[in-house]
């Protein structure tokens, strides 16, 4: 209960008006709650709960009907459904009696079964099988979410954390994601466990274009190429002592996975291949540069200089054709007297630190390697913003936003600050208040999620901060109401600026 909390902010001389609106509830529930903080039902309730221990106490057998006759002797009038509810949360049962699943019944599966228990694929990226695993430790248990290709039987993405939450499905999904990126219907089968259920899972599956699939509920050959491999790590890691720490079981599923399952265990299913040589031709170099910048180089990632992460990305966005030296030199160094030995030498040592085929004939530099064997983000990101705009492509582009594109990502601003970049993150921005307004009126809370990432990077854009705040006010939120308005005004005061008039009138109008 968070009415103390007011109380509390209000004798240090806090309003109660604002702290009210920013825990989410009106200050006539609060002066209510003042004039009575304990209902007199709830305090009836304690002493029949005291009542209730005290008789089982005497008789465990008692159920909560003859329990019920105990109160009603000792003058505690409550009906017998009240002694039930309150027998139920005290875990008050009859020792005679089986208790009853104290878990929850498994929901109804968001999706139909794909997979009818065909786990063969003949090709990669086609059907994914995930569940979820628990072991204990000595500092409590452990929870392993993982993903499996059925045509090489690998792991292509797993996650590892203290507690079985949605964000453990996702983050497996994500990495499965980002390890294979997937082209085509690739079908992602789970049990109906709530994790799979969740909208942020869902969320993943639709924007990178994954299709799911679930199992019946309490049929475990539904799921059985993921209960298999659940076997494999109980038998070689699990179960082959008893773990101290979460971290160091953390270290042992990931060690087997990577360094033994994946690479070194042979697959009967497979004619006793190995799963690593099952896979398509990868990608050799990726290259990240959407908010924080990576190279990963066959599988590694390759450490470079600021100089160097400059020029990797400008010769990137050339493209084949490449840059004039003069034009590339400026972009990089500055203004400064273009000097031909150092560029050999920088780009010597990009070639060394990468493996790309990178130079400098006729006065252009260009990257020579095969562009099929790249794969730079920020191409991807420009290929889903082309128009036309399609729904299916912003939500592409949100899965590859996970930055800034402007000063604020960790690299010099001079790599950052240019025309091109900032039009892409308009176009980002456009589109992602085009999805928004797209559905509005079928998904509310999507529609407040997508306005709120649009003020996140860009807080000065007051038409959206408006239709952000007009829905706010539809659902009776006034602290984001609040919320919006105050960011909308630290952002524009940091160049000097006010909201408008009529922005200002329409937050007065809804506050």
């Amino acid at each position: 209960m968070t009415y103390p909390l007011v109380r509390d902010l209000a004798a240090e001389g806090f309003s109660v008006r604002l702290a009210c609106g920013v825990l989410g509830f009106s200050t006539q529930a609060y002066y209510a709650w003042c004039k009575d903080p304990v209902p007199q039902r709830d305090l009836e309730d304690a002493y029949a709960i005291n009542a209730l221990i005290d008789a089982h106490a005497d008789d465990p057998a008692f159920g909560y009907r003859f329990l019920a006759d105990e109160l009603e002797r000792a003058g505690i009038d409550v009906g017998e459904r009240r002694v039930w509810r309150l027998c139920s949360q005290q875990r008050l049962w009859s020792t005679t009696v089986r208790k009853g699943r104290r878990g929850k019944r498994p929901g109804p599966a968001v999706h139909d079964d794909h997979i009818r228990r065909d786990f063969t694929s003949d090709e990669p990226n086609r059907k994914w099988v995930t569940d979820i695993t628990e072991h204990p430790t000595g500092e409590g248990k452990v929870y392993c979410c993982a993903i499996k290709d059925l045509f090489s039987n690998r792991i292509v993405g797993y996650a590892i954390s203290g507690r079985m939450t949605a964000d453990l499905a996702v983050g497996a999904l994500r990495a499965a994601i980002a390890r294979r990126q997937p082209d085509g219907v690739v079908i992602v089968h789970a049990d109906r466990g709530s994790q799979f259920r969740a909208r942020s899972f869902q969320a993943v599956l639709k924007a990178a274009g994954l299709k799911g699939s679930m199992g019946r509920v309490a049929s475990a050959g539904d799921n059985a190429a993921m209960e298999s491999f659940w076997a494999l790590l109980q038998r070689n890691v699990l179960n082959s002592q008893a773990w101290r720490t979460r971290e160091d079981l953390h270290y042992a599923i990931v060690h087997w996975i990577e360094h033994t399952y994946n690479r070194r265990r042979r697959q009967r299913g497979l004619g006793r291949l190995l799963g690593l040589l099952r896979q398509p031709s990868p990608t050799r170099w990726r290259v990240g540069a959407l908010g924080s910048f990576v190279c990963m180089v066959d599988g590694q990632e390759c450490e470079l200089s600021s100089l160097h992460r400059a020029l990797l990305v400008r010769l990137l966005d050339a493209g084949p054709g490449g840059l004039a030296v003069e034009r590339l030199w400026e972009a990089v160094w500055g203004e400064g007297e273009l000097s031909m030995p150092a560029l050999h030498q920088a780009l010597r040592r990009l070639r060394v630190q990468t493996g790309l085929a990178v130079a400098a004939r006729d006065g252009h530099c260009a990257i020579r390697s095969p562009w099929e064997a790249i794969d730079y983000d920020v191409r991807r990101f420009e290929q889903a913003l082309a128009p036309p705009i399609e729904r299916e492509a912003v939500q592409r582009a949100i899965t590859l936003y996970r930055g800034e594109f402007l000063p604020g990502a960790p690299l010099s601003a001079a790599l950052w600050v240019e025309p091109r970049r900032a039009h892409l993150q308009e176009r980002y921005l456009d589109a992602l208040e085009q999805l928004a307004r797209a559905v509005e009126r079928d998904a509310p809370q999507l529609a407040i999620h997508y306005y709120q990432q649009v003020l996140q990077v860009d807080g000065c854009r007051e038409q959206t901060a408006a239709q952000l705040m007009r829905l706010a006010a539809r659902f009776g939120n006034r602290s984001l109401v609040n919320a919006t308005f105050e960011h909308l005004k630290g952002a524009l005061r940091s160049l000097g600026a006010a909201p408008e008039p009529a922005t200002a009138a329409l937050y007065q109008q809804l506050h």
